[in-house]
């Protein structure tokens, strides 16, 4: 089993110098609070550590959870970190905590882990890495395509023929790219076969007016069919609806 990794961002790096050298202009009830991140979708030992709040769980960001602690009182004892990591992790069982704190006239944070199952300090790594790293982790892109090759469908030849047709599709598109408009991409594909630029664009929430079975059977007045759809639409904006790009290329 791989050791846990706790990557903090060079921008929470930078910030608790700046705090820890100011820490005897900071009010005693902000000196201590908690870390917060994400862990690595792809990887369970790796987590991200983006920054700092004074106080319970209730204050972290949106989609992000509870790390660790920090403290900036300089040199705290071991006993008062240990309890500052009880305290954060009681709703757990099991896991490991990064725990940021000073010392006195050293800029850099000393960084130590804390095993909650055991109630003791332990051993993992840290890494201080550029904050767009964590930032593309955050961001999951998906592709899909329907692709249509020719060939022949000899079994023999069927690896072949099928490498042949994808690198052919690849040589014709020269480029591309995808801006983001509201809730819909708009693409634009520059390609040396022209049926290769043929695209259209369908809006995240404006299918609610083409769907032919939304008012199947129902007489409604434009104008109250215009603030249903507006409604609907509103509402799946609500529910966070995955945005999907559709095109008609053969590519």
């Amino acid at each position: 089993m791989s050791a846990k990794v706790f990557k903090i961002v060079q921008s929470l790096r930078e910030r608790f110098q700046h705090f820890s050298r100011i820490s005897s202009q900071i009010a005693d009830e902000f000196k201590c609070g908690l870390v917060f991140g994400f862990t690595d979708l792809s990887d369970n030992n790796v987590s991200y550590c983006l920054g700092c709040v004074c106080g319970d769980d209730k204050e972290l960001p949106a989609g992000t959870a509870c790390l660790g602690v920090y403290c900036l009182t300089p040199s705290p004892s071991d006993q008062q970190l240990i309890d500052l990591c009880v305290k954060s992790s009681k709703s757990k069982k099991s896991g490991k905590l990064v725990v940021l704190t000073t010392i006195d006239d050293q800029n850099d944070p000393k960084i130590r882990f804390f095993d909650i199952k055991s109630k003791d300090f332990c051993e993992c790594s840290d890494e201080v890495v550029a904050d767009d790293e964590a930032i593309d982790k955050t961001i999951i892109v998906k592709l899909k395509a329907n692709i249509v090759l020719k060939f022949k469908t000899s079994i023999e030849t069927f690896a072949d023929n099928l490498n042949e047709e994808l690198n052919k599709s690849k040589e014709e598109i020269n480029s591309y790219d995808l801006e983001l408009i509201q809730s819909g991409f708009k693409t634009n594909l520059c390609a040396t076969d022209k049926s290769f630029n043929s695209t259209t664009l369908t809006d995240l929430y404006g299918y609610l007016e083409e769907d032919p079975d939304l008012f199947d059977g129902i007489e409604v007045p434009a104008n109250m069919k215009k603030k249903m759809v507006e409604k609907m639409r509103k509402k799946k904006a609500a529910d966070k609806s995955v945005l999907r790009e559709q095109t008609n290329n053969k590519f």
